[in-house]
């Protein structure tokens, strides 16, 4: 059992064991690390969405602690998930986003570990091992043309 700080509680979830395959199916989908961090980045959007300010990343969910809770912002990034050398990113109005990885050198020769820790932020996709992000609105944007030299 896990010791909670002061201002953390203890949540325990039970759940059939056809719903706990189903989750770990979904993770494995949406190339999450674990159930664990579905579940925190399913009440996360959840809580955003109904605008609540709430961060779950804390504790043992493999969260940074202190990290504070984004505002909501019209281009909020629900998912995020690198496969097929694209990245795609789901906004919570249900648009998709899918940009060649080759766009983003950074990410395309990163390890496999970088690129799939994801964070999700109020406007943005955040690589916390790479200390490197892209702005959705650049993303919506598209890449931009290539200088002509004269």
């Amino acid at each position: 059992m896990p010791n909670p700080k002061p201002n953390e509680t203890v949540l325990s979830i039970t759940i059939p064991t056809e719903a706990k395959a189903a989750l770990e199916a979904l993770a494995q989908l949406e190339d999450m690390p674990s159930v664990s961090a579905l579940v925190r980045q399913l009440l996360e959007n959840y809580s955003r969405r109904n605008g609540f300010e709430v961060s779950f990343e804390v504790g043992d969910w493999g969260g940074v602690r202190g990290h504070k809770p984004t505002e909501l912002h019209p281009h909020q990034p629900a998912s995020a998930h690198i496969a097929d050398r694209q990245l795609y990113v789901r906004l919570m109005d249900g648009r998709q986003i899918i940009t060649p990885l080759d766009w983003y050198p950074w990410l395309t020769n990163a390890h496999v570990d970088a690129q799939n820790m994801i964070e999700l932020r109020a406007n943005a996709v955040w690589w916390p091992l790479l200390d490197e992000g892209l702005s959705i609105d650049g993303m919506l944007r598209g890449k931009l043309p290539t200088p002509i030299q004269t």
